[in-house]
């Protein structure tokens, strides 16, 4: 976050398996005045590789990433970013790998079907959480 009286903004990387949803939902959040988006990955092994490379504010990490678990992915994420904050983007109603990742370290869940908007909001107001 910049200087008193700016606009808080969120830098963050996207991570997910299918390439038009990850590409139509880096160009939705990048057309808001208050994300950067660093990087979208295809792979666990990129996102936590973009996220040493950017230093983001966030990750929004798909469940189904191949190579690794979602809960591996955010512990790697955490250890090579500490601070970074990650939101897993899942289906409604599909809980399979959810609560480990938790476990490990995830922020929270973050449903598809929410808007950018909708996603922006929740990754602002924790920024401007101390």
């Amino acid at each position: 976050m910049s200087g008193a009286g700016s606009i808080p903004s969120a830098r963050l990387v996207i991570a997910g398996h299918d390439r038009t949803r990850r590409e139509r939902l880096a160009a939705s959040l990048a057309a808001l005045p208050a994300i950067t988006i660093c990087a979208v990955a295809a792979t666990s092994a990129d996102a936590i590789i973009d996220a040493y490379r950017h230093r983001p504010d966030a990750v929004l990490l798909e469940l189904g990433l191949p190579r690794l678990s979602a809960a591996d992915t955010v512990r790697h994420l955490l250890r090579v970013a500490p601070g970074v904050l990650v939101y897993l983007l899942a289906e409604r109603g599909r809980q399979a790998g959810i609560s480990a990742a938790l476990d490990a370290g995830a922020r929270d869940v973050l449903d598809t079907a929410l808007t950018p908007e909708q996603i922006a909001a929740v990754l602002l107001r924790a920024r401007r959480k101390p």
